[in-house]
């Protein structure tokens, strides 16, 4: 009967953790947080510049492409020659080439059929040059 008492009562005493031990934890934890997250937004900041190049450089390619599969030294479309910044080419009419037959093929659908959303923005000429920027225009 005395040991049934005297761990009942030790099971009573540590039947969690005080209120020091919690906050040393939360402590050590902002400690952490506070090395490890600016490393982290370090290296993601660090690859944005590389992934606006590589994304520029395809961009150009495929109205290349575009251009030379269509056999035409013109861009068409809503975004062509417009003087504004664009990250949505989702819409097919948004920059298209169109070849003497009267066929049709879009930006869109050379790079990525049905869907392109890009984290940059871009102008294009109907001449095919495109022009890129890291941050949305103001």
């Amino acid at each position: 009967m005395n040991s049934s008492i005297a761990s009942r009562s030790f099971r009573d005493n540590s039947s969690g953790f005080t209120l020091i031990e919690m906050m040393v934890v939360i402590a050590l934890l902002g400690i952490l947080a506070g090395i490890v997250i600016p490393s982290v937004m370090f290296f993601m900041d660090s690859g944005k510049e590389p992934a606006f190049e590589t994304e520029n450089q395809n961009i150009q390619t495929a109205t290349t492409a575009l251009m030379v599969v269509m056999r035409t030294d013109t861009l068409q479309g809503a975004f062509v020659d417009d003087g504004q910044w664009h990250n949505d080419f989702t819409d097919p009419e948004s920059v298209y080439a169109q070849n003497d037959d009267g066929i049709k093929l879009s930006l869109t659908e050379v790079i990525a059929p049905g869907h392109l959303e890009t984290a940059f923005w871009y102008k294009i000429t109907s001449d095919g040059k495109v022009s890129g920027r890291m941050e949305p225009p103001l």
